[in-house]
Order: structure tokens, then C-alpha cells, then sequence
């Protein structure tokens, strides 16, 4: 019932062949479910600290919810 993928990630300085210090990552998260919307952006947030606890790096998650789940009314629709 939902759909997420990263469509940019974007270095911060450095080189091709060299790890950098900072890394941007974008994308889109889509679902027909306000609850499971929220649920999902809370399991992103654990998600995104476990990684960054594994690599010994900081992490910073910044979600813009933008606009709620559309409900077509049936009798309309």
C-alpha cells in the first residue's frame, strides 16, 4: 500500500574516488493511509538512527509532509 524511493543523492565536496564527509539523500514517500503514513515515517526515523548507530556516523531526517492522502468520495468518484 505504499511506494518510497530515492531519486537523488547528492555529495557534499570531496572527489569520485574519495568517501565523503557529508552525503545527501531524496526521495518520495507515497501511501493510501494516513495512519500507516505516520507509521512509516516513525519506523524511517528508527530506521535511519539504527544506521547511523551502526556506522558510528550522525544522521539528520527531515520529512516535508506535504499533502494528506487524497479520499475520493465514492458516490462522486
Amino acid at each position: 500500500p505504499a511506494v518510497m524511493g530515492f531519486g537523488k543523492l547528492e555529495t557534499m565536496g570531496g572527489a569520485t574516488n574519495v568517501i565523503p564527509a557529508r552525503v545527501k539523500l531524496e526521495g518520495t514517500f507515497r501511501t493510501l493511509d494516513p495512519v500507516f503514513r505516520e507509521k512509516m515515517h516513525q519506523r524511517l526515523a528508527e530506521f535511519v538512527r539504527a544506521i547511523a548507530d551502526a556506522g558510528g556516523v550522525q544522521a539528520e531526517l527531515k520529512i516535508n509532509r506535504g499533502y494528506p492522502v487524497l479520499v475520493n468520495d465514492p458516490s462522486a468518484a
